[in-house]
């Protein structure tokens, strides 16, 4: 299936979504692969708020992922995680790296099939619980459904990508006119194909219209390209504005001390470091809640995955339990003495 030049950006929302639950389907209804992945989003709910996961409000999301957590029928599990409306990019690129990691145990499955043997047997079923802590028939159907749908997913997601692309030739050629060969065209492009692929793993249709957010970050792409070489866009400060225009600096692309003076202006009175304006913002009480997320987050990863496979390839720490530190305590002045 490809996109239809005139579908609304909801109707193209509903294929995406289709092929991508599809594809995430059996990992929640046949086994616990994808719980370490909710207990990651969780942590980073909880360690970083200014990154927004879902296109719902933090507080709405945080619910919905606790209530998958929470409850044990895996049809409403797979409910919660479509209702808490994740970004896309959070959902494919762990189902693909899945997929691309495990795709060999479907080649033994099928091995298994055509020469069934007592040692293929049990491989099977130890690295079924060691993956998905499931049946080996259920991982080998879970694969293949997934792998399936994601294809699919993509092939699509592609297609609309190229409906917008079209004109990134155009729109990069006349950008590069304009900055006076401040920015280099092909990396323009890569800019524009980059901006158009992150707007289709974000956009949610109750926001408005797909054209117009494409355009949002199709525009964003063409002034960080101009303003920093990395295409990240930033606000010069008025002050290195002032010395661009006088001729006395020549640099766009600059670091700034947290001890520097902070304020664009030589104004009296604006002449602090910037870790001082930011100091107010930071209390004691939001560390430690942040620092009791943390530990929480890595506790229940800790349940859901105890042979820490997941945790591992998700980057979560470890959890201690006070059994376990007075354990190593004990080990450690035995080795003492």
């Amino acid at each position: 299936m490809s996109a239809d030049k005139n579908m609304t950006g909801e109707q193209i929302q509903q294929i995406m979504d289709m092929f991508l639950y599809k594809a995430l389907e059996p990992l929640v209804l046949y086994t616990n692969i994808f719980d370490p992945q909710v207990e990651y989003l969780l942590l980073l709910v909880a360690t970083n708020r200014k990154r927004k996961l879902s296109s719902l409000d933090r507080g709405e999301a945080v619910e919905k992922l606790a209530a998958y957590l929470s409850v044990q029928d895996r049809k409403q599990k797979f409910e919660f995680i479509r209702a808490a409306r994740v970004e896309r990019f959070f959902i494919h690129k762990f189902l693909i790296s899945f997929t691309e990691q495990n795709m060999g145990y479907v080649k033994r499955y099928k091995e298994f099939l055509l020469n069934p043997t007592k040692e293929k047997k049990i491989a099977l079923d130890r690295d079924a619980v060691l993956i998905g802590m499931c049946e080996r028939s259920a991982l080998y159907n879970t694969l293949q459904i997934c792998n399936a749908y994601l294809k699919r997913f993509y092939v699509y997601r592609n297609s609309v990508v190229d409906l917008y692309v079209k004109n990134a030739n155009k729109w990069a050629k006349a950008h590069v006119i304009g900055a006076q060969g401040r920015s280099s065209f092909k990396d323009l492009v890569q800019s524009i194909i980059k901006a158009v692929i992150t707007a289709m793993d974000k956009y949610d249709s109750r926001k408005g219209a797909l054209t117009s957010y494409v355009t949002f970050w199709t525009k964003n792409a063409m002034k960080a390209s101009k303003e920093h070489e990395y295409g990240v866009a930033y606000t010069v400060p008025q002050a290195q504005k002032k010395k661009l225009f006088e001729g006395t600096s020549h640099h766009v692309n600059f670091s700034v001390s947290l001890d520097t003076i902070y304020g664009d202006d030589d104004d009296e009175g604006s002449s602090m470091a910037l870790h001082s304006v930011l100091a107010p913002g930071h209390t004691l009480e939001k560390g430690i809640e942040v620092e009791q997320s943390r530990s929480l987050v890595q506790m229940l990863a800790k349940k859901v995955d105890p042979m820490g496979i997941a945790r591992l390839s998700l980057d979560i720490g470890e959890h201690f339990t006070p059994e376990e530190q007075a354990i190593m305590r004990q080990h450690m002045l035995e080795e003492k003495l």
